[in-house]
């Protein structure tokens, strides 16, 4: 009796608009006793992306450790949206001797020129299809944006989110005026939280945030900032004068660790 694997995935944790795991289980189950073939067991992939090639080493894991000789899949989408390493995976599966069907339409054929062709521009539509997604995804998001309206489910540092509007966060666009001024100085990320501390900052934005800021160029870190939310001069001086030992001083001194 052969032994078969089931492969599921789904690129977003959602039922909306998607075939759910469970349903592609009913239906890759359905097909294997259909076939008289023994479950060897199930690798479920919630929210994995169809590009990441990783996967495919996990389900030659468990080819391998059941002695399984068929792989199903519900489509061959969920396999992956990836022609090139959609391509490759099915030529090893060839070369070692593994079956590959689909629960909707049966057995891939890539050992035929005629099968690989079909399943080579299969791979390639569905790879076209993800990135017409990704594309228009992207734009979707920089329209909102761009319009000042939420985009996203954790508001950028110096924003909150106000009945479905992005509106100025009074405190963090002091910190942001204050990242600003220090990356004018070159300071590092260290010395920076320092300052934001010494101005009584607490609040979001630890060291990754401040060094991917510090990192930008200072007309784009200038553009997330709202002008109206500035320190006043003294107390940006203040943060200058003050910091590591107490002194700042004009800005970094040579040698000075950052």
């Amino acid at each position: 009796m052969k032994i078969a694997v089931a492969y599921v995935r789904r690129s977003k944790k959602s039922e909306a608009g998607v075939v759910s795991l469970d349903a592609q289980c009913d239906a890759i189950y359905a097909y294997i006793m259909r076939n008289g073939w023994k479950v060897g067991g199930i690798i479920r992939h919630d929210g994995i992306s169809g590009t990441k090639r990783g996967r495919f080493d996990e389900i030659r894991k468990m080819v391998e450790d059941t002695g399984a000789s068929v792989l199903v899949v519900y489509n061959l989408d969920r396999l992956a949206r990836d022609s090139a390493g959609l391509v490759d995976y099915l030529r090893d599966c060839a070369r070692g001797g593994i079956e590959v069907h689909e629960s909707t339409s049966g057995r891939l054929d890539f050992k035929r020129s005629l099968g690989k062709l079909v399943v080579s521009v299969r791979g390639a539509m569905d790879q076209f299809y993800a990135e017409v997604i990704g594309e228009k995804t992207t734009d979707a998001l920089k329209f909102l944006k761009d319009a000042g309206q939420q985009y996203t489910g954790i508001p950028p540092l110096g924003y909150q989110y106000v009945d479905g509007k992005m509106v100025a966060e009074p405190e963090e666009q002091r910190a942001l005026q204050l990242i600003v001024h220090a990356k004018s100085h070159g300071f590092g990320r260290h010395r920076t939280l320092r300052l934001l501390r010494t101005h009584g900052y607490t609040g979001r934005g630890g060291l990754s945030t401040i060094d991917r800021l510090l990192r930008l160029p200072t007309e784009a870190l200038k553009q997330v900032t709202d002008p109206e939310n500035a320190p006043q001069k003294d107390e940006e001086n203040q943060g200058v004068s003050e910091g590591q030992n107490g002194r700042m001083g004009q800005g970094p001194q040579p040698g000075a660790a950052r």
